[in-house]
């Protein structure tokens, strides 16, 4: 493992200027397949985000899957000193006011709404999502489009390690007096439930 780790950080260190301006890049793509092609001789279970929006900062992430966190954290462990880059473990909570066009479903985080149902496992939650604009021709699409939401808005260690099950729906109509909450605050609310 150690040598796949100290390969891929070689390779980087050597290569970072190319990442440092990837979207002015004119063979960004061919850059970030070969990114992938490096990270995967690692582990094919990783993968990355590379922004200089603010900085360059490159995170990289198990995708979701708890199998692959020890992988992410001993790359990160590994990770060089660059004097340019932010190197961060797993995908951080980002935002939690935004839309999505999902499959050609735009989605707005405004409209969607959450409640918590009974668990059958001991400290992580099951979660009803409701959409103020749903269409249930489309159930499958807002199911697919509510993992990555939610991985915005909390995390990727967050959804793994707290959320066990989602499902989906239409917002009822006294969703507020039924209890729903808006999905902006579903990390104030996992807060407040670690606190209790």
């Amino acid at each position: 493992m150690n040598n796949g780790i100290n390969s891929f950080w070689e390779w980087f260190t050597n290569n970072q200027s190319k990442y440092a301006k990837i979207d002015e890049q004119k063979n960004k793509n061919l850059l970030l397949n070969t990114f992938e092609e490096q990270l995967h001789k690692y582990c094919t279970g990783l993968g990355f985000m590379i922004s200089n929006s603010q900085g360059n900062e490159l995170i990289i992430t198990a995708n979701g899957d708890e199998k692959y966190f020890n992988y992410v954290e001993s790359l990160i462990a590994k990770a060089p000193k660059l004097p340019t880059w932010n190197i961060i473990a797993f995908k951080p909570p980002m935002n939690s006011d935004f839309s999505i066009n999902y499959e050609g479903l735009v989605i707005d985080t405004k409209d969607i709404w959450f409640i918590q149902l009974e668990s059958q496992t001991e400290n992580k939650i099951d979660l009803r999502i409701g959409f103020k604009k749903y269409n249930p021709k489309y159930s499958e699409i807002y199911l697919n489009a509510i993992f990555p939401i939610i991985d915005t808005i909390i995390g990727e260690r967050a959804y793994a390690y707290y959320i066990e099950y989602v499902e989906v729906e239409g917002l009822p109509d006294k969703y507020e007096e039924e209890g729903y909450i808006p999905i902006t605050e579903l990390m104030d609310y996992l807060l407040s439930l670690m606190e209790d």
